[in-house]
């Protein structure tokens, strides 16, 4: 009878809540500790998942979940939070949004009855409405949980399932639950994690899929139930770079690693999973750790020793970055270092374009100035008045940009609003010390041959063509990005760094 329950709330409101989770005395309580030490360590939540004890509830739980569903079964993707004061979980979305047949993603598709896919939601502590428990547009209320047709696709989530009349917000409802409880809904919930409270403690929890067999790949081929501790170990580390970008997330720098940790695990994982991994990590603009790491050293290095001769001679050092997210990991890196060689307090980064969010955490321990929409010509004035960038660190787009420079841009521009946005200018960066030009991976092998190439096409001439005139200029690529290059004799005598793999 409890199977047919809790079958009976999942199919009219797409979700039921268990009210008690069979565990050991003191489980709860061990788990969002662990978590807790985990965060203490610089370690993100979904490494809770590394200890066994978390893959001992989801076989528990298995059976319940397979008769309520009419055979789900657990397909190893599974992931945790740990959402404190005033902190958010995922915003509005549902587990599987990108469907193509909705109504063949239930077992009986004309009422929507028994989905193939659901999630087990289980927090370790207590999550109130105070403190980021789970809001949710029940099924009943939810004009988009079997269609899409009512799609609008400037609106939000929330608008599209409940339509545009406020009072239709009444439907939307707050599932609290306490640390021992669990909730399982389908794949089609509109669901998210409300903001906790100031006063409230962290929202410790887990979650995990079930699905029909064959409906979606097992993570893990071999289905050895509970995993081995290098297959934790992988899955872990697979999700934290899938997922951690929807939340206040590690470090550049500790993606790299996780990423690493991945790659000598990924031949245990399924094939389409470890290309989807890849392809998150490939979003974040690297293609290869290997090459990256040593990319962003030779960087690294080489800005070292000019800064450092630099501030011999005089006492601040003005060094232009890279704004684009693909280049957070070496701004990072870079600061780092700095402050290593106790020269960042003489050293000011200078944004090539309008600050990014991301960034604001990475430099909170730098001085930095950035260009702002309205203000470019007191931004220059302040840029000269310091003596100009001593260093500028500059990338190509595909289409001849420079530094987020167009392709044509004047030869003496100066910081200006170009598309909406603040750009520092052309002539801004052929005054610079230093220039170093980077290029990095095969998405760079096009500006590479546009920048580096004998001949360079007339439209771009302004920017790539004109920029072998600076008198002090480093193309570093690394051997992706120079693939299609011969090597080049420079009749201005440049250097070329080919960073190998």
């Amino acid at each position: 009878s409890t199977h047919t329950e809790a079958a009976a709330s999942l199919d009219a409101l797409g979700y039921c809540q268990l009210t008690q989770v069979p565990a050991r005395p003191g489980l709860w309580e061990d788990l969002a500790r662990a978590v807790e030490r985990l965060a203490a360590h610089g370690w993100p939540a979904a490494f809770v998942t590394v200890l066994p004890e978390v893959w001992e509830l989801v076989q528990q739980l298995a059976p319940l979940i397979a008769g309520m569903t009419g055979g789900n079964q657990p397909t190893y993707e599974i992931f945790a939070w740990n959402i404190g004061p005033e902190e958010v979980g995922f915003g509005p979305h549902r587990d599987r949004d990108t469907l193509v047949d909705i109504p063949g993603s239930f077992r009986h598709p004309a009422t929507g009855g028994s989905p193939k896919v659901t999630t087990c939601w289980l927090p370790f502590t207590d999550a109130p409405s105070t403190g980021s428990c789970l809001y949710v547009v029940p099924r009943p209320a939810d004009n988009e949980y079997l269609s899409t047709e009512t799609f609008h696709p400037t609106a939000s989530a929330v608008r599209n399932a409940l339509g545009e009349q406020d009072r239709q917000l009444q439907h939307i409802r707050a599932l609290p639950l306490s640390a021992g409880e669990a909730l399982v809904f389908s794949h089609r919930l509109l669901h998210w994690g409300s903001c906790a409270s100031e006063s409230s403690g962290p929202r410790i929890s887990v979650g995990f899929v079930a699905s029909e067999p064959g409906f979606e790949n097992l993570l893990l081929p071999d289905d050895p139930g509970i995993p081995s501790l290098a297959q934790r170990v992988t899955l872990a580390a697979g999700q934290t770079l899938v997922y951690e970008h929807g939340l206040v997330g590690p470090r550049d720098q500790q993606l790299a690693f996780y990423f690493e940790l991945f790659r000598r695990g990924e031949e245990m994982v399924d094939r389409e999973y470890a290309d989807k991994v890849l392809a998150d990590y490939q979003a974040e603009g690297w293609l290869c750790v290997s090459t990256q790491d040593r990319f962003v050293s030779t960087v690294v290095q080489r800005v070292l020793a000019v800064a450092a001769k630099i501030l011999t001679d005089k006492p601040c050092c003005q060094i232009l970055i890279p704004t684009a997210e693909q280049w957070h990991l070496l701004v990072c890196s870079l600061c780092d270092a700095l402050e290593g060689a106790t020269m960042l307090a003489n050293v000011v980064f200078v944004g090539d374009g309008r600050q990014p969010k991301r960034l604001e955490k990475i430099l909170k321990r730098a001085k930095c100035v950035w260009p702002v929409a309205g203000e470019c010509e007191v931004f220059e004035s302040k840029l000269k008045s310091a003596g100009g960038l001593d260093i500028a660190l500059a990338t190509i787009g595909t289409n001849g940009h420079l530094a987020q420079n167009p392709a044509i841009a004047a030869l003496l521009s100066r910081t200006r609003e170009w598309q909406g946005e603040p750009t520092v200018g052309f002539g801004t960066l052929l005054e610079s010390n230093q220039l170093f030009v980077l290029l990095c991976g095969t998405q760079d092998q096009a500006a590479a041959t546009l920048c580096i190439g004998s001949e360079a096409p007339s439209e771009t001439t302004s920017t790539l063509g004109t920029v072998r005139i600076h008198r002090h200029l480093t193309f570093i690529l690394d051997e992706q990005a120079a693939e299609s290059l011969s090597m080049p004799t420079d009749k201005y005598g440049h250097f070329f760094d080919i960073v190998s793999s």
